[in-house]
């Protein structure tokens, strides 16, 4: 049975596209003040129960990374444990792993395309390397016949929106024609949704680095402290400061200082975990709160960021620019710090100490 919403309104006469929804418009329009994901879920719920499809899901791809950024669907309750026989444990992981591989070999998914017959069945090969078991249970078991990608918003240059549509039958000429009755509303809320995300990224990150800003970043920690006074888990601050950094910006110029910050900036998002904070501090100092984590669990990351800025060699003019970091380490200790920012100090006052030491350091 397909997921179905409450709050929005039902078409009236689903072969007929005048009818198409102005009431999925108005929810949109309430991202402005909610989360905006929820109502991207919404999207694909409505446009899942009006077409009567196995399910349907949105994909916002960048092209300027060439990578999916984003991904939410509406799928039959059924589905999930059909999948389960082979072997998939489906959720939006999955989901995105799933687009991922299939658009390394057939990239036309981001186009408007349908997908049935023998060329269906070549895609879903693909995915399960020629397994034609795995592909008879899609197709006998789930009823899976049809997959369709229409992709809207086409006048964004950086980001290709396409919803997919997953039906057990043919998309015919009236489905088509009621989905453009749709694409004027999807193409404003997807608007609304890019406008609200560079909002929110102009709020909390930094615009050089994209880590998030001083504000954000400290609010996060704060957030992460009440929760550790509850549960009794261990929290640690790390203040990072880049070593004579200065010298960087003289002698090869800023241009070169803003190459630096942003190498290390893809150092420690590369190097930490999705539930670590990063943010940068301000100038060449860098804020990180490792959750969960303990003293002698942080001397471990610390050691292991330290050394990987100190080896990461960054061409720029000809010449090749090295620098080292100095860090200060915190555990949260309920008798020390009373605040956030009690505990911030403390860890500042650590990298001084390391500073202090010959740089290059970790003090804890």
């Amino acid at each position: 049975m397909s997921e179905t919403n409450n709050n929005l309104h039902s078409i009236t006469n689903y072969h007929s596209p005048m009818y198409a929804d102005l009431g999925l418009f108005n929810q949109l329009l309430q991202m402005i003040d909610g989360d905006w994901s929820d109502s991207i879920k919404g999207i694909c719920k409505h446009i899942h129960s009006s077409f009567h499809a196995l399910g349907v899901s949105l994909a916002v791809f960048d092209k300027n990374f060439d990578e999916f950024i984003y991904l939410d669907y509406s799928l039959n309750e059924d589905i999930p444990a059909k999948l389960q026989k082979i072997n998939i444990d489906f959720n939006l992981q999955t989901a995105v792993g799933i687009l991922k591989k299939v658009h390394e070999t057939y990239a036309e998914i981001l186009e408007d395309n349908i997908f049935s017959g023998t060329r269906l069945a070549k895609l879903a090969l693909h995915y399960f390397d020629g397994d034609k078991e795995k592909f008879r249970i899609i197709e006998n078991d789930i009823g899976l016949k049809t997959v369709a990608s229409f992709p809207v918003l086409e006048s964004n240059k950086r980001f290709k929106c396409v919803f997919f549509i997953f039906t057990g039958r043919d998309i015919s000429d009236e489905d088509k024609v009621m989905l453009d009755s749709y694409v004027p509303q999807l193409d404003v809320a997807l608007e609304i949704v890019f406008l609200v995300r560079e909002l929110y990224l102009k709020a909390t990150h930094d615009n050089l680095t994209m880590l998030f800003n001083r504000k954000h970043g400290e609010s996060l920690i704060s957030s992460e402290l009440e929760r550790v006074k509850r549960s009794k888990s261990p929290l640690c601050v790390v203040l990072l400061d880049l070593d004579h950094f200065k010298s960087v910006n003289d002698t090869y110029g800023h241009a070169a200082g803003d190459m630096v910050l942003k190498m290390v900036a893809h150092i420690l998002t590369s190097s930490l975990r999705k539930c670590d904070i990063i943010c940068r501090h301000g100038g060449e100092e860098f804020l990180l709160g490792l959750i969960d984590t303990d003293v002698n669990g942080a001397i471990e990351v610390t050691r292991r960021l330290k050394d990987r800025i100190q080896m990461c060699k960054i061409p720029y003019n000809n010449t090749i620019i090295q620098i080292t970091a100095s860090l200060g380490l915190a555990e949260y200790d309920p008798k020390l710090h009373q605040s956030l920012q009690a505990l911030i100090d403390h860890a500042d006052r650590k990298m001084y100490d390391a500073k202090k030491s010959g740089r290059n350091k970790i003090a804890y």
